[in-house]
């Protein structure tokens, strides 16, 4: 294991993006890094860039060309498994995001000083090349614990900028079996996966804003990345709102059941607030549904 920390990046026609990407992590000043960019069947000259970058730089950077189209989940699948798992350290980045060059160093600065397993910073948020304010709660770190962490997640499910953190692989990996989508939508893969995460493992939070994220429209995906949809498309009645936040909910409460580290009572409050979102959240899409049919509420830039 040469390279203490791999990042994986998943990309699909992202010419006007990865060189901005890839400059702002070549530029970290730990140096101790492995690329491995998965590309999956891009038809603009993503390949093409990357490959020109490669000759630039004495950095790491390991292209794999995909043999089919993935979803982001599967394709993240892939990373973890085959190519991060050789490492110490992981990461994930999105092909239009940036990084200041001390965000690696910071984060693992932080995990070795603070033992915990993963380390994120603050962000801002990137629309349009422009900085947007964005208020980064609530905060996952250690000295709120592992019960007030799960709390949180319930709560607020903010898993920008937390997943876009440093982690250490072992935790990662054995996390990753919850990494997996919910419906048609391919939809809340993120959401299972961290509240797994921080109901298992510590984590710590730096208050520098060290990461930018591009702001994305979480309604409108690509159609044709994945043979996605628009995610409310799917909602084509409120019985079926309704179905997938129970889903979700039950899916989020079968991860803290086998989980060792909480007792009965902790469960139960848990159990309380699972119930508790599950009609907060499913009122709230309903409403957002009904608007929409009724053509009152456009879609909107969301953060997540």
């Amino acid at each position: 294991m040469n390279t203490q920390i791999g990042i994986g990046i998943n990309i699909w026609n992202t010419e006007k993006t990865i060189e901005k990407l890839l400059n702002s992590i070549i530029k970290q000043t730990y140096k101790n890094f492995a690329i491995y960019i998965l590309d999956n069947q891009s038809t603009d000259h993503s390949i093409k860039i990357i490959n020109r970058i490669k000759k630039r730089t004495k950095a790491q950077i390991n292209l794999i060309i995909d043999k089919k189209r993935r979803d982001i989940p599967s394709a993240q699948k892939i990373l973890v498994k085959k190519f991060l798992i050789k490492h110490k350290y992981s990461m994930f980045a999105n092909d239009d995001d940036l990084y200041h060059p001390e965000f690696i160093k910071t984060c693992i600065q932080i995990i070795k000083k603070k033992k915990v397993d993963m380390a994120y910073t603050s962000c801002q948020l990137l629309y349009k090349n422009k900085i947007i304010k964005f208020k980064n709660y609530p905060e996952y770190n250690f000295q709120n614990g592992k019960f007030i962490n799960t709390i949180n997640f319930l709560l607020y499910r903010n898993i920008v900028p937390i997943i876009f953190g440093v982690f250490e692989t072992k935790s990662l990996v054995d996390s990753f079996k919850f990494y997996k989508p919910i419906s048609n939508s391919r939809s809340n893969y993120d959401n299972q996966f961290m509240l797994y995460y921080l109901s298992r493992y510590n984590v710590e939070y730096s208050d520098k804003n060290l990461f930018f994220y591009c702001q994305k429209n979480r309604l409108i995906i690509d159609k044709n990345k994945g043979g996605y949809k628009v995610i409310y498309d799917e909602y084509k009645s409120l019985p079926l709102i309704f179905f997938y936040q129970f889903i979700l909910l039950k899916n989020f409460y079968q991860s803290i059941m086998i989980n060792k580290n909480f007792d009965n009572f902790r469960k139960l409050i848990i159990f309380i607030m699972c119930i508790i979102v599950f009609f907060q959240k499913t009122i709230s899409y309903n409403i957002r549904f009904i608007l929409r049919k009724l053509k009152l509420l456009t879609t909107k830039q969301s953060s997540l």
